[in-house]
């Protein structure tokens, strides 16, 4: 309820007013209609006749209050509220207080509430446009902010780019793509040229398994180099513990378990390196 000083609101007396009480509906949302319908039972003359308010009291009943039409209506030029002064002893006792009754509402309020109504939604509507203006000319110097910044960081990007790429040689990719090329160059020459160890590894083995003693026959099936890795398939005429000791002794490498299985007068033999150094070739190659 709206306050009001005293002089504004007109007290009318409890039994210049009609009470009901209604029964409580099971619905939380009861409309004013429905409740009128139902106060219209206890009333002796239709319900367009009175001025009528409805509150919801503390066991969930409502109490209905009604006055005459023409009392309201003969004080309304000076006053902006018209309120009974008091309540039932029933509804006193469940919990319903009389200043929570307006009965000069709707088509009965008076002419100066209704305009301080407006004044108060005009009021309120302009401090929200006043709200949305500041927040929209924050929110531009926000955006002005952060495209000074991108500005900023995309300038330090090109200089960057320009202190690592060769600007004179332009590449048509992209140069963050250019630069991951020269990343990964760069890993693989701190790491010893590593496909190049592979390779050379390879071929040093291979070397050594062609210029192998022609009195100790040995055919290669097999030399492949991967993921750092040799892996030989070879067969020799005989026992292979010759050819796994020479394999033993190359440089920078270590066999691991080794597969050896006869065939017929000779034997096949299986096995994979592991790099226990950087390979000689390797190196002179970086």
């Amino acid at each position: 309820m709206k306050l009001l000083p005293a002089s504004r609101v007109k007290r009318l007396p409890a039994d210049a007013c009609v009470w009901a009480i209604l029964q409580a509906s099971s619905r939380r949302s009861w409309s004013r209609d429905a409740k009128a319908f139902e106060f219209e039972r206890s009333l002796p003359r239709p319900i367009e006749s009175y001025a009528v308010d409805f509150k919801r009291m503390a066991t969930g009943s409502i109490l209905a209050c009604g006055c005459d039409r023409h009392t309201i209506e003969a004080v309304l030029d000076k006053y902006d509220s018209v309120r009974p002064d008091s309540v039932p002893r029933f509804a006193e006792d469940m919990g319903c207080d009389a200043d929570r009754f307006e009965l000069a509402q709707g088509a009965l309020a008076p002419r100066r509430v209704n305009q301080s109504k407006r004044v108060a939604l005009v009021t309120a509507a302009s401090v929200g446009v006043l709200l949305m203006a500041l927040l929209t000319l924050g929110l531009r110097r926000e955006s002005d902010s952060l495209r000074t910044e991108t500005h900023r960081l995309n300038m330090l990007t090109d200089e960057a780019y320009a202190s690592v790429l060769n600007t004179d040689q332009p590449s048509g990719q992209p140069r963050a793509i250019v630069i991951r090329g020269l990343l990964r160059k760069a890993q693989e020459a701190g790491s010893g040229q590593v496909a190049g160890a592979r390779f050379d590894a390879a071929q040093s083995v291979n070397d050594l398994l062609r210029s192998w003693d022609s009195t100790i026959p040995v055919r290669l099936n097999r030399l492949s180099a991967r993921d750092g890795l040799i892996s030989l398939d070879a067969t020799v005429d005989g026992e292979a513990d010759l050819l796994l000791k020479t394999l033993e002794s190359v440089p920078g490498w270590s066999p691991g378990s080794p597969g050896i299985r006869r065939t017929g007068a000779g034997s096949r033999l299986t096995l994979t390196l592991t790099p226990t150094a950087v390979p000689i070739n390797a190196e002179n190659r970086s």
